[in-house]
């Protein structure tokens, strides 16, 4: 059973990642992947691992020798070429000839498999217009396995042109699983240069770094926050709380999240935001994991208001009255919860009035607005 999730896994991960031709199709993936990556957990399957095990699974058919391979796709690409020059989607056919050459792919090693795409890259016998087509599922592969080859693929604009949005889409992935994998070699080749802007492609880079670190080990993620220019480790902070989905990674944010007090006086702005992801994170889950979750944590009192008035940015749902009260009841004294209530309130009414005096008269909070 655990075999067959496994590839399950890797098929969402890889042929999934053909959605970016409709942007719905994207959609439909990622939710795919979320539900199978958490099947994965409680069958103690590693998501992030699975290709790997795949590869353990013994296959019917030969080990592809890596020149005749490129020979073959490079051929394939020609097919592929005259199907999207007319707008016609891959028919049966071609498209289980895709699934072969897959499965060929998936018997290389990294290194291989970066010969094999620089291969088809320059060779004069490959149709630009099926190069994408061809190249797809062995560039996810590789950034999975060789992120960093990986990156230097996509960095490359020599050769035929490949669709900037599965670029930008294989790019993410290389730097979340370089991430997972050595993230200070991942963060020493994004570079530094446009720390200033929270919005650069520098920035955005660092995110996915970190949020593939964040998969692995939080507590680890909290740890090289200190090495980010001050002006973008709050943000960090929020992507890696937000990125926690179950009580051990929730449990690492919280414990980087005060190792980070400890060594760093001025951290206020990082608290806040972080409690404000775990807040958010919290929102998304069943209820019961996560009020067991708190009931573990041993919050302390600044932490659960900062749990509290981080409710701010997740919106009035159904759920969220009964999130509040849960929360605030880790403070045992009547006057204290209250008290803490209030001051959520007030961070609430400044974010959204309306959803703060509705969320205040479900809680029977007296507010005296």
């Amino acid at each position: 059973m655990k075999t067959s999730l496994i590839l399950a896994i890797v098929l969402a991960l890889i042929l999934g990642s053909l959605g970016w031709r409709k942007t719905h199709e994207i959609d439909l993936a990622r939710n795919d992947c979320d539900l199978l990556e958490a099947k994965a957990r409680s069958l103690g399957v590693d998501a992030a691992d699975a290709i790997t095990k795949l590869r353990s699974r013994p296959l019917s058919i030969p080990r592809p020798d890596v020149k005749d391979l490129i020979r073959r796709m490079a051929a394939f690409s020609v097919k592929a070429g005259e199907l999207s020059r007319v707008k016609k989607p891959l028919d049966r056919e071609t498209t289980r000839e895709e699934e072969d050459f897959l499965a060929e792919v998936l018997q290389l090693q990294p290194g291989e498999i970066g010969e094999l795409l620089r291969a088809l890259r320059e060779s004069p016998d490959v149709d630009p217009d099926g190069f994408q087509e061809v190249i797809s599922d062995a560039l996810l592969l590789m950034a999975s396995e060789d992120p960093k080859a990986a990156l230097e693929f996509c960095a490359d604009t020599s050769g035929p042109p490949i669709n900037p949005g599965f670029l930008e889409q294989a790019t993410t992935m290389a730097l979340k699983h370089w991430g997972m994998k050595d993230p200070r070699a991942a963060l020493a080749w994004v570079g530094n240069d446009e720390d200033r802007d929270t919005t650069s492609d520098t920035m955005l880079r660092k995110w996915e770094i970190f949020d593939g670190l964040a998969t692995q080990d939080s507590r680890m993620a909290f740890s090289l926050i200190p090495e980010m220019s001050e002006n973008v480790r709050q943000g960090i902070a929020g992507e890696v709380a937000r990125s926690a989905k179950d009580d051990a990674s929730r449990t690492g944010v919280l414990q980087g999240l005060r190792d980070y007090v400890a060594r760093n006086p001025d951290s206020e702005a990082v608290t806040k935001e972080t409690l404000c992801g775990l807040a958010v994170g919290l929102s998304r889950s069943r209820f019961k994991e996560g009020a067991r979750w708190l009931d573990e944590a041993q919050l302390k009192p600044g932490e659960v208001e900062g749990l509290l008035a981080g409710f701010d940015k997740v919106g009035m749902m159904s759920d969220i009255p009964r999130w509040v009260d849960r929360i605030a009841s880790q403070i045992p004294e009547d006057g204290a919860r209250q008290e803490a209530l209030r001051q959520a309130y007030e961070a609430w009414h400044q974010f959204n009035p309306d959803m703060a005096d509705r969320l205040a008269a479900e809680i029977g909070l007296s507010t005296g607005h």
